[in-house]
């Protein structure tokens, strides 16, 4: 019998690059422990069916709506990317603190996004405002008639750290 579980947490900001050493404790007891390694950014792109073989991500159109087979991203629209596993903030924020709505808090440097094997131009990286540690990536799909029906999409961090790939339908 294997067991697999995933614990979302956020890692304080103080916390080195590398090898760490984490435990899992409920009620003050360690039920598990272990080494996990420690990026700068490890982007990951959040799943709306974690079931669903086509892999759907957590991607708004332009006009807010979740993108589904029925509601399809526009090419040279802007698209909302949710993620986890921004690198370094500014301006910084505090651990545990929701993002504001002003300013705006962005990521140091900007992501590459690819969607198919386009290179896409991110408008913004930073903080959902309201949220804690929710990445949103603002993209612009690019203008290319390759791009059409479901299609995939990755966040490449700098450091060449690919997050998990993803799929949206484009129309």
């Amino acid at each position: 019998f294997d067991f697999f579980a995933t614990v979302t947490d956020q890692t304080p900001s103080g916390t080195a690059t590398g090898a760490a050493q984490i435990e899992i404790r409920s009620a003050d007891v360690v039920i598990a422990s272990g080494t996990a390694q420690v990026a700068a950014w490890s982007p990951g792109i959040f799943l709306t069916d974690f079931l669903s073989l086509d892999r759907p991500g957590a991607i708004l159109t332009e006009d807010y709506r979740l993108t589904d087979s029925t509601v399809r991203a526009q090419r040279n629209h802007v698209i909302q990317v949710y993620a986890t596993g921004a690198a370094t903030l500014n301006p910084p924020l505090a651990d545990g603190a929701a993002a504001p709505n002003s300013p705006l808090v962005q990521t140091s440097v900007l992501p590459r996004v690819f969607i198919g094997s386009d290179e896409a131009t991110v408008r913004f990286s930073g903080l959902a405002p309201g949220y804690v540690g929710l990445w949103q990536i603002n993209v612009q799909v690019p203008d290319s008639t390759s791009l059409t029906g479901l299609v995939p999409l990755v966040v490449l961090a700098p450091g060449a750290y690919a997050s998990n790939p993803v799929t949206f339908w484009v129309e």
